[in-house]
């Protein structure tokens, strides 16, 4: 008998750039509590030797499908490799420093989902009863509340993957993402908001979290080097020293002169950041 195909409900989106330990736990977490057929693509931005481990969670099974570049093109570019790869009719946007930590049901799948697209009613404070907002619900946070409620965050979230690349193809969306197009347009983190915003779209992001952050590393080829920074203390090692200047870390002239000349001493934390009250310790002691 000729097998039929069927694509899944679901596709499990993950980007990745060098970050081994993180992204084996993100997949492993994936293919381990989700409850419901789904497919996981799986993105890989690094080059060169960067590539191997990469390959080894397609050996390993907690890849349906592998993407990779020849050349790092950052951010925006390799989220719109991920979509544009999705022909699920929706989409979960999974950062590869998140892990899953509940058994993901088909049951609550199908609770999500039909939050798309409804009205959703808020309690204004200055009045007793809810009020009709007249916001249409776009897309619902896996993550709960990342920062302002009911804004839209790349954090994990579910989306219809045919809306997403309506704003990719009608031009809403732009290539602009951590390096290397980090510099001379908004990420389009900030594109999606604003978008939402004049749509009256919304965000769900009430619901209680069902993913766990693991975001202790910051990792960019940038500047002509490669930097590693903690997300919370802001310690930072040059594993490849910059040879030119850049917007990001936040380096005085002083401090971009010494890891130029590759004396910088691994672990410190940039001044600015410490000026900038930016800095607070949410992971312990990590390697």
């Amino acid at each position: 008998m000729t097998p039929t195909y069927q694509e899944p409900l679901v596709s499990f989106l993950v980007g990745d750039f060098v970050k081994p330990v993180e992204s084996r736990l993100c997949l492993e977490s994936i293919r381990r509590h989700v409850r419901f057929p789904h497919k996981v693509i799986y993105h890989h931005n690094g080059t060169g030797s960067d590539t191997d481990y990469a390959y080894q969670y397609l050996k390993d099974g907690l890849v349906d499908q592998f993407i990779q570049t020849k050349v790092n093109n950052g951010l925006g570019i390799g989220t719109r490799d991920l979509f544009a790869a999705s022909f699920s009719p929706y989409s979960i946007l999974f950062q590869n420093d998140q892990i899953l930590a509940v058994d993901f049901t088909q049951e609550m799948l199908d609770h999500y989902i039909g939050m798309l697209w409804g009205k959703l009613w808020l309690s204004i404070k200055d009045k007793p009863e809810p009020q009709d907002s007249g916001w249409t619900v776009a897309s619902v946070s896996l993550a709960g509340q990342v920062a302002v409620p009911s804004v839209y965050s790349e954090r994990a979230h579910l989306i219809n993957t045919d809306f997403y690349r309506h704003m990719e193809s009608s031009g809403i969306l732009g290539y602009h993402g951590a390096v290397p197009y980090n510099d001379g347009g908004d990420w389009r983190e900030a594109q999606i908001q604003r978008f939402y915003e004049k749509e009256k779209l919304m965000h769900v992001t009430h619901l209680p979290p069902i993913v766990r952050d693991n975001g202790v590393w910051t990792i960019r080829d940038i500047a002509g080097g490669r930097m590693k920074m903690r997300t919370d203390t802001k310690e930072l090692q040059w594993i490849k020293p910059p040879t030119e200047t850049g917007v990001f870390p936040d380096h005085t002239d002083e401090e971009w002169t010494t890891a130029i000349a590759g004396n910088w001493v691994p672990g410190t934390t940039p001044v600015n950041y410490i000026a900038k009250g930016q800095v607070f310790n949410c992971w312990g002691n990590v390697g």
